[in-house]
């Protein structure tokens, strides 16, 4: 038996682990659902976005964002309120109208029903696309390679965007097909799948002065007109004030609304707030915005000195870099956005311009983390001692910040010239 263990490769343990892992996720899906149901919090974000949908059918886009009118359909929407109305708060949905429309089609279920339709049609969305990604990526053949599609459906970001009904599987999928757009040399349709990702926009905070100081100016072009139909498209269903309402939004989101969580971020603001609140002071300012000019530098050193001589693949390495730079510097970032960076990885895996370690360890290592917290926190109970408040929230918000500086730096360091370790057919 031993010496069956010592042949086994790294692949082979992370295959291991994989099936450990995929009991553990559905178990940590499961139990939360039997113990307290849905909305309470599993599936809370769902419930922010079908209750706009249901309130655009109701009373129109732009009442989407009133937070009285939210509150009246999601306190009838939760099944067993633990308060009454009067302090029930609601969980608004930051997206713009143009977003909302896919909940507003199916607003006509209940929240239940609906999100239970949202989470098989998300995941098979995710395998589907994952599946038509990597063969057309494939520079062996168009073959599916299963081994990967495994690995990330395990990762925390999916799990988190199954538990709480978020829609980053669309922006994994604007991700890829700006990847596929731009390696085909079709900048224009590159920017137009770009401007997708304003469904979170804050993810864009370092990618587009990147491509301003790249000189990537078709992308420019390209994600400026559909920018604009976006934006116009969701001026004209909920008119000016209704428009307004959402930046009115994102502005109390930046302060921290309580359906925020800023402590379990995967950006330099989490750091800062901790830190603030163990020493009541404002010392972890200093450490967010040494993080934010640290990440700033680096991200300047992932501009190519010859933009116009580097190939579309190395700029799409070049990307994957500026990607996870924005994650952690952006002011709002929680684990399951990195899914956004999906595409590239697996890019990156079938090109072979990182090392295959290097991928597997950012999907994985804040799995391994969280199942390790989760371990630790038993063996506390078991020995009657107590537990560390607030250790799961900072692991899951520091292993996202590791993993993505942690990916930067590889980026860096194999951007010029593309060399890495082959990955396996």
């Amino acid at each position: 038996m031993n010496k069956l263990y010592k042949n086994l490769n790294w692949l082979a343990w992370v295959k291991i682990f994989l099936v450990i892992l995929y009991v553990f996720n559905l178990l940590s899906i499961v139990i939360p659902y039997i113990e307290a149901g849905l909305f309470d919090p599993m599936g809370l974000d769902f419930l922010a976005f079908w209750s706009a949908g249901k309130i655009a059918i109701t009373d129109g886009f732009p009442y989407i964002y009133n937070l009285d009118r939210l509150a009246e359909v999601q306190y009838l929407a939760v099944s067993n309120p633990q308060v009454p109305f009067s302090q029930f708060h609601p969980v608004p949905s930051p997206l713009f109208p143009i977003f909302i429309l896919p909940f507003a089609l199916i607003s006509h279920l209940n929240a239940p029903s609906s999100f239970t339709v949202w989470t098989i049609l998300s995941t098979l969305l995710l395998i589907g696309y994952l599946a038509y990604f990597l063969k057309q990526t494939n520079p062996h053949g168009k073959q599916i390679h299963w081994f990967l599609i495994l690995l990330i459906s395990g990762t925390y970001a999916v799990v988190l965007n199954i538990y709480w009904g978020q829609v980053e599987v669309f922006l994994l999928i604007f991700a890829g097909e700006f990847t596929l757009a731009f390696i085909r040399r079709k900048p224009l349709l590159a920017g137009m799948w770009l401007a997708g990702m304003l469904l979170k926009p804050q993810i864009l905070v370092l990618i587009i002065p990147w491509l301003l100081l790249a000189r990537q100016w078709k992308v420019l072009w390209g994600f400026g007109g559909m920018a604009a139909v976006i934006l116009g498209g969701s001026l004209l269903l909920s008119g000016v004030d209704g428009f307004t309402e959402v930046f009115r939004l994102w502005f109390q989101y930046v302060p921290g609304i309580y359906s925020n969580a800023p402590q379990t971020m995967i950006n330099w603001r989490m750091p800062g707030i901790r830190l603030n609140e163990a020493t009541s002071s404002n010392l972890g300012w200093f450490i967010t915005g040494a993080g934010m000019l640290l990440t700033l530098l680096l991200t300047r050193k992932l501009i190519p000195s010859k933009p116009e001589k580097t190939s579309p693949e190395e700029m799409i390495l070049h990307l994957t870099g500026v990607l996870a730079a924005s994650l952690i510097f952006t002011w709002h970032s929680h684990m399951h956005m990195v899914m956004v960076l999906i595409p590239l990885l697996v890019y990156a895996w079938q090109q072979s311009s990182l090392p295959q370690t290097t991928i597997v360890l950012w999907m994985l290592l804040p799995a391994v983390l969280r199942v390790a917290v989760i371990l630790f926190n038993i063996v506390l109970q078991i020995s009657n001692l107590p537990t560390i408040e607030g250790l799961d929230g900072f692991v899951h918000g520091i292993s996202g910040l590791l993993i993505n500086v942690y990916l930067i730096l590889k980026v860096l360091k194999y951007q010029n010239p593309i060399q890495t370790e082959a990955a396996p057919v």
